[in-house]
């Protein structure tokens, strides 16, 4: 789960390609769930709550998109406009802040959601609230009270294993694409006019009856779409790790070897791309992980053309297996770090602006219940 707002993009294709994001020091972008936007007949409004002279409504389902016994819950403002959604599973005695996401940025209606997770924990039987998120709100929610835990070790092949039995029931994970899936997916029907992304232009390619679109953000965040019928069925944002005079980089800046990033299977520092970001609108007439596999195809073209041979992306237990069909791999982490050294390396994070921590990875953070006396 990425508990993360971003400035949000616009679903029509423009004539420029040159718009620059405006985005916070470390930030990722969150993955987005398939088919958040409709709100069922069925849901349940339990509570109003203005914010910004608008009301927003909270209304309550369940959980019909991950395969989840969680409970959905929708942020709406006016009748259908949905700003934000949080989905909540209960464990034993553990509730899990599975997804959290904000629409739009405003940091009011964000902080709603966060507000609205707790109350929800506090009135519930649970003894904790769980949940895992990227570097850069993870301090924010330290100040909210969660405590940081220690990272895990992951053995890559045992979690494979588990994926593919359909066992797999945690949280997120880091996942590769093998190179010998890679391999044969270069020898696949190229999707992309690389003269066309040469000569700068947004319409790049075409797959059947599909066109596909580019833009190109600020230090080399390049998103790519599909279109069908002048609607956009499906995006994905790709960032680029490379090696530039010996020191490892990516969008957000450098990346360390303390970084499980830094690794690409048994590798260090290997030229990738890094899917940020992916997305794929709900139409009965495709086939949604077919238009999510032709994304994957689009970044591996992109990739060999910036000499990146590697894939690469955090997965949530709802499409690994999806991804692991595909030949995706999961990343093995024999150098997780204790909740102290995470809490010394965010601590320096306050006092200065320049300590790259965006490479750190998912970190799992917990809530305990307020003891009344």
């Amino acid at each position: 789960m990425y508990i993360k707002t971003y400035n949000k993009v616009d679903d029509k294709v423009k004539n420029s390609n040159k718009k620059v994001v405006k985005m916070t020091h470390g930030s990722q972008i969150p993955i987005k769930p398939i088919n958040i936007t409709p709100l069922p007949k069925k849901s349940q409004k339990i509570r109003t709550q203005q914010i910004d002279e608008k009301i927003i409504n909270v209304y309550k389902s369940d959980d019909n998109l991950f395969g989840t016994k969680g409970q959905l819950y929708r942020f709406v403002s006016g009748k259908r406009t949905i700003v934000g959604y949080l989905l909540l599973n209960i464990k034993n005695d553990n509730m899990y802040l599975s997804e959290l996401f904000c629409f739009n940025k405003n940091e009011n209606i964000e902080n709603l959601l966060i507000e609205t997770a707790k109350e929800l924990f506090e009135e519930s039987d649970c003894k904790t609230l769980s949940l895992v998120v990227n570097q850069d709100v993870v301090l924010q929610y330290k100040r909210l009270g969660f405590k940081i835990l220690d990272q895990k070790n992951v053995c890559g092949t045992q979690v494979d294993e588990q994926i593919k039995n359909k066992t797999f029931d945690s949280g997120n994970i880091l996942m590769y694409l093998s190179p010998e899936a890679t391999e044969s997916k270069f020898k696949n029907q190229n999707i992309i006019d690389f003269e066309k992304i040469k000569d700068n232009q947004n319409i790049v390619g075409a797959l059947g009856g599909f066109v596909i679109y580019r833009k190109v953000y600020k230090h080399n965040l390049e998103e790519y779409g599909i279109i069908s019928e002048d609607k956009i069925v499906g995006k994905i944002y790709l960032n680029f790790y490379k090696k530039d005079n010996g020191v490892y980089k990516n969008f957000f800046g450098k990346v360390t070897d303390r970084s499980p990033l830094y690794k690409y299977n048994n590798e260090n520092g290997i030229n990738k791309v890094f899917v940020e970001f992916w997305s794929v609108n709900g139409m009965k007439k495709y086939d949604n992980v077919g238009l999510l596999y032709i994304l994957f195809e689009i970044a591996i073209e992109i990739g060999k053309y910036n000499d990146c041979i590697g894939l690469q992306t955090y997965v949530n237990y709802e499409n690994a297996l999806d991804l692991y069909k595909y030949g995706f791999r999961t990343q093995t982490i024999n150098e997780a770090k204790s909740s102290e050294q995470l809490e010394n390396i965010l601590n320096m994070a306050e006092y200065t602006r320049t300590l790259n921590i965006n490479s750190l990875g998912m970190i799992d953070m917990m809530l305990m219940k307020k003891v009344l006396i």
